[in-house]
């Protein structure tokens, strides 16, 4: 038999999951909102720290996202059946500084390293979503970028708190429980590659915004340029890495205003190496 405390936090979690999901389902008149709601109450787990309650959250509403996108795709031979429009805002949008909480900081993530030449940013901050979204197969598009990519930070950060890095993820002493810790942690790590990949790959492919989702693209390359330094891919990291650089670069020819301290701190390696090279 469950004892009382158990039928409690039993029912505290159904409290916490099921209805977000029901209510997506069921109410097709306002499915996005809900979604946008559900994303940003998990993105406040996220900002607190509790990591593998906001993973089940997130990959609840990726499931309702799915559902969702899936209707689209059904009825697009269908006008009368859903609104093919562009989405009503963008990645970047939501993710401009004046977006985040008030209480969060401004610039990221940064985690001491052993090593001055170790890589130590990590852009950290869920991405919340606009309140009022219409149902529109753009808006679909965004939602479930969005969540993908709210996903796979929750993993990466998660993975860091299991196993706070100094240095390299693999070079961590053989301790029976720090083993134990450093093998969910890259485990962890591997599953955040997978879906900031796809998160990434998504709004490409369905063209979002036009593909002009640059700062979106800089966190994206920055976090997946993380995890492989961590697990050891360097060179893997290193594309990525040059890639973000381009992308700074991009971003400062057009003139746009973004922060970008940290993606600075991460990439500095390339400038510098490249003017060494030069002056030799």
């Amino acid at each position: 038999h469950k004892t009382k405390q158990q039928q409690q936090q039993q029912q505290q979690h159904t409290n916490i999951t099921i209805p977000i999901i029901d209510t997506i389902i069921m109410d097709g008149s306002n499915r996005h909102q809900e979604l946008s709601k559900s994303n940003n109450r998990a993105c406040s787990l996220v900002e607190d720290g509790q990591f593998d309650q906001a993973i089940i959250e997130f990959t609840g509403l990726l499931s309702c996202s799915k559902r969702i996108m899936d209707n689209f795709a059904a009825s697009k031979s269908d006008s009368s059946c859903c609104e093919l429009s562009p989405p009503t805002t963008s990645l970047d949008a939501c993710m401009m500084p004046s977006s985040l909480p008030v209480s969060m900081p401004k610039d990221g993530c940064q985690f001491s390293t052993s090593s001055s030449s170790d890589h130590a940013y990590i852009y950290r901050h869920p991405i919340r979503l606009p309140r009022g979204l219409r149902i529109t197969y753009g808006n679909g598009v965004l939602v479930s970028t969005v969540v993908m990519f709210n996903l796979a930070l929750c993993h990466h950060l998660r993975a860091y708190s299991l196993c706070k890095p100094t240095g390299n993820l693999c070079n961590h002493s053989r301790g029976d429980d720090h083993h134990s810790r450093m093998l969910v942690s890259m485990a962890s790590l591997e599953k955040a590659v997978r879906l900031y990949e796809l998160s990434y790959c998504l709004q490409l492919e369905e063209n979002l915004n036009d593909g002009n989702n640059v700062y979106f693209t800089m966190t994206t390359i920055n976090n997946l340029g993380m995890i492989h330094s961590a697990l050891g891919r360097h060179t893997t990291a290193k594309r990525c890495f040059q890639h973000l650089l381009s992308a700074m670069v991009f971003l400062i020819d057009q003139k746009e205003v973004a922060p970008m301290d940290g993606f600075i701190q991460n990439t500095s390696f390339l400038v510098i190496r490249e003017n060494t090279a030069a002056a030799a």
